[in-house]
């Protein structure tokens, strides 16, 4: 099995800034490995870096954002049927697969407040996480800003589909549930 990390990476990774509204958007590009933050103020006035990305749902916003420089991604008002597989997949599409994919499922970022996951020893996270699911892993993500702990359990197999169906057809490796090492190790 190839992994998603085996070329050099030779560009930065994208960083994204969200509007208020994307939080599911934001949640599941943190899961992927992107920072994802989410800005509920007025993104007009906010001094934004320039390696940024800004997603949000407003053309207006977006066209603002570009007279000044910026990158914007416009996400479609969501229509029956479509939802969090389009959004992803237009994402990957606008920012290129291509430099997407080097980093993709092989650092987390918390869903909670957005830091860097590390991988520990399950062990280690006994008491944060629960017997019935401790019992099949040899490691798990935790945050240390947060203290917050993820793992590949049973529920991974629904949040895989999601994966799936977004980026079917671009040769990603998608962590499996109860996976015995961690992504891109």
């Amino acid at each position: 099995m190839s992994s998603n990390c085996d070329n050099k990476k030779t560009v930065i990774p994208p960083k994204f800034i969200l509007d208020g509204s994307l939080g599911d958007v934001a949640k599941f590009l943190r899961i992927m490995g992107f920072s994802a933050e989410l800005r509920v103020t007025n993104l007009r006035r906010e001094k934004i870096g320039p390696d940024y990305i800004v997603i949000t749902r407003s053309e207006e916003l977006a066209n603002h954002l570009r007279k000044n420089g910026k990158e914007a991604i416009v996400l479609p008002k969501k229509k029956p049927k479509e939802g969090i597989i389009h959004d992803l997949r237009l994402i990957v599409e606008k920012v290129s697969p291509k430099r997407m994919r080097p980093y993709m499922f092989c650092t987390p970022f918390c869903q909670h407040c957005n830091s860097a996951l590390m991988v520990r020893d399950a062990k280690e996270l006994s008491s944060l996480i629960p017997e019935k699911s401790l019992h099949h892993l040899d490691w798990a993500y935790y945050c240390t800003s947060c203290n917050k702990t993820y793992w590949l359990g049973s529920h991974w197999k629904r949040i895989r589909d999601v994966f799936e169906r977004a980026l079917e057809g671009y040769d990603i490796v998608i962590p499996r549930p109860w996976q015995k090492s961690p992504p891109c190790q």
